[in-house]
């Protein structure tokens, strides 16, 4: 129904529509929106979420813009009315493609992490892993491993393998502060994020490689010291390809170097000499525990190889690397510790027994629908370890 010239939005309605078509809140709607459409666009939106009221023709457009629906939605007074949307998609982020089920996982990420940020200890400091930010990606990757005490050669004498290694980061990561999360993600539509905020999050998918996995971890590490405590999230879709922001480039090259510093993949590239480039990178991923994207960009940096045989690499191999999970394990415990990390689990315990948090928002924040599962984590972090 309009009034001079004006459309009512009723609240149920707007309500649904942003439901079904949006997943953010008001405060990040409100910035996605023309400002010369609204003269005062987060206290308008709240006001039609919570009471409703009128909107001008103009308002109406942009939002249908940016919300990509009908514009006719929004003269609709029933909510019943507003078509369900089997596949949602994540507006907030301007990648329209990512599905619903994605985006709940972003969304759980990031009720743990707003969660942290009441309850948790500030007894760990990030300062000194904000040490290591620097210009140059080579020096940054080798500031962060010495403070992660991340010595190549020795960790692949003592790690067999890349879980271990992803653990061992984990377990040195967590104690600076920064909660690690190992969600079941769909690599197709993103690989990794990073959650900023006093306490940040980083997200990496348990449906990579281990060794894709290893090289998300130091990616996103990056994204949260370049961004220090800035809120907002940031989504990492696909590595291998190159990227067109300045920052996702230098992130993707702080990871490279870290786990294959440029000085040993030359050196590694001369015992290979003689060698076909496939069989070479194929012999020093499987030494170094790396994956062959890593390889193959640090020789196209040295200028040993070139973009041309990497693509024919990805198209013919690429994504073999990119189809196998971590191990499955029967113990619910330790899956749940796995997938959330020691931090956040110990956290969300410790916060319970002190009555900050009740057992079953716990039980929630963990999806956990035991209540003897909630036990047994319990007993892992406090009773027999990990």
């Amino acid at each position: 129904m309009a009034r001079r010239g004006k459309i009512r939005i009723y609240p149920q309605v707007f309500r649904k529509i942003l439901e079904e078509y949006f997943g953010g809140s008001v405060e990040e709607l409100s910035s996605i929106v023309n400002k010369s459409a609204f003269k005062e666009p987060e206290k308008t939106i709240e006001t039609w979420v919570s009471e409703g009221g009128y909107a001008t023709t103009t308002q109406i457009d942009e939002l249908s813009r940016k919300l990509l629906i009908p514009p006719l939605f929004f003269y609709l007074n029933n909510p019943d009315f507003i078509p369900f949307r089997p596949k949602k998609y994540d507006h907030r982020i301007r990648q329209t493609h990512i599905p619903y089920t994605e985006r709940r996982k972003i969304r759980r990420a990031e009720i743990i992490q707003m969660w942290l940020e009441d309850i948790y200890d500030f007894e760990t400091s990030t300062d000194v892993l904000y040490g290591a930010v620097d210009n140059d990606p080579t020096v940054m990757a080798e500031r962060l491993r010495k403070i992660l005490k991340f010595d190549i050669e020795k960790q692949l004498r003592e790690l067999e393998n890349p879980d271990e290694i992803f653990e061992y980061l984990r377990s040195e990561i967590e104690s600076s502060g920064i909660a690690v999360m190992r969600l079941p993600l769909d690599t197709k539509y993103l690989r990794g994020l990073a959650i900023h905020g006093q306490v940040p999050v980083i997200v990496v998918s348990s449906k990579d490689s281990p060794t894709a996995v290893l090289f998300t971890l130091i990616h996103e590490l990056c994204h949260i010291l370049k961004r220090k405590l800035d809120s907002g999230v940031e989504i990492c879709r696909d590595f291998t390809v190159e990227q067109e922001k300045a920052n996702e480039t230098f992130c993707n090259r702080v990871a490279g170097r870290f786990l294959l510093p440029l000085d040993v993949a030359q050196r590694e590239y001369e015992k290979h000499r003689g060698e076909s480039i496939e069989e070479i990178v194929k012999s020093i991923a499987k030494d170094y525990k790396v994956s062959r994207d890593v390889v193959f960009l640090r020789l196209i940096e040295l200028g040993i190889s070139n973009r041309e045989e990497y693509d024919r690499y990805v198209e013919s191999f690429g994504e073999i690397e990119y189809r196998t999970g971590i191990r499955r394990s029967r113990n619910h415990a330790r899956t749940k510790l796995r997938r959330y990390g020691f931090l956040i689990v110990s956290s969300i315990i410790d916060a319970v027994r002190e009555r900050k948090l009740r057992r079953e928002e716990a039980m929630w924040l963990l999806e956990i629908r035991k209540p003897e599962i909630f036990d047994d984590l319990s007993g892992v972090i406090y009773g027999i370890g990990v």
